[in-house]
């Protein structure tokens, strides 16, 4: 009898299930695949001269200057959408002739490419390049046989902003993309109205936006070596529909060489050539001239 009521009280109680993290069972977390991929990297370098009574001669300077770089990518099936972003700016102050800061460095590119694949290699892409400077920039020119400086203003914020939207057939491998765009367009803008009122830049005094419709060939190779040594660098080159024997070119590169895990040297180089842009001449009047510029740098680096 003890048995029986034992066994049927045991039968009525309410039955618990040990959940499965409570065994010495091991737990599988998958995580949702993700699309998006953000890499970028940030340089900052710094350089001090102090002279007082100094008989060798110069001047005392400081300069600094900072250069951020930002890639990011969406890659799914047949879809890929790139948007890279360049900022760099550096100043100096060099001597006592010109008080305060000038600018070394001002450039800001943001460049976004969507692509539909065709095949492995050969895709459809449209791109927006949009190209121009945060800061003021001026020339400085010493007047003669006196120590006053003329300062003028040859740049602003969007003066100029050039915008280069464009569509076309891509072939890209690992490391080298080239884009042959059949339709493509520069949009020139100047917003700063003291150089918009005195025509800057191709366009005629008191015009802000100039609009022109050609073709344009973009390429873009970059690879990482060893020794922990990286080069980007891109070509772009277009030609409007109206002056077709004109061809405008921009070219810039980039090589990095890491030390150690946070400092860095890199060279970087800019080369333009812009059929509407009048460069001032100190023998002459103005006229079209390639511009070039080159940068070298030992930099704190941190990556991401």
């Amino acid at each position: 009898m003890l048995l029986l009521f034992c066994q049927q009280l045991f039968a009525q109680l309410p039955r618990f299930t040990i959940p499965d993290s409570l065994l010495n069972k091991e737990e599988i977390i998958v995580e949702p695949e993700s699309f998006w991929r953000l890499t970028g990297d940030f340089r900052f370098n710094v350089s001090q001269v102090s002279l007082s009574n100094w008989v060798g001669g110069g001047e005392s300077s400081v300069s600094l200057g900072s250069m951020v770089h930002l890639n990011l990518l969406y890659d799914r099936e047949e879809l890929i959408w790139e948007n890279d972003v360049n900022i760099s700016y550096g100043i100096i102050r060099q001597g006592d002739l010109i008080p305060g800061f000038r600018k070394t460095e001002d450039m800001f590119i943001f460049i976004s490419k969507f692509r539909n694949r065709i095949t492995n290699r050969w895709m459809i892409t449209t791109i927006l390049d949009f190209r121009s400077q945060m800061d003021e920039g001026f020339r400085f020119q010493q007047v003669p046989q006196t120590d006053s400086v003329a300062v003028t203003k040859i740049s602003n914020i969007l003066a100029p902003g050039v915008v280069r939207p464009s569509v076309g057939l891509t072939f890209k491998d690992p490391h080298l993309s080239i884009t042959a765009s059949p339709l493509a367009g520069k949009i020139t803008l100047v917003l700063d109205d003291e150089l918009a009122a005195v025509g800057s830049f191709g366009l005629m005094p008191g015009e802000r936006v100039m609009a022109e419709v050609g073709s344009a060939i973009n390429a873009t190779y970059q690879r990482d070596f060893p020794n922990s040594i990286r080069l980007r660098t891109n070509l772009n080159i277009f030609s409007g529909f109206d002056r077709f024997h004109e061809v405008d070119i921009i070219w810039d590169g980039l090589i990095t060489f890491k030390v150690t895990r946070f400092i860095s040297t890199s060279l970087s180089a800019q080369l333009i050539y812009d059929n509407n842009i009048l460069i001032p001449q100190d023998d002459g009047p103005d006229r079209k001239a390639v511009q070039f510029k080159n940068v070298l740098n030992i930099s704190f680096q941190v990556d991401f």
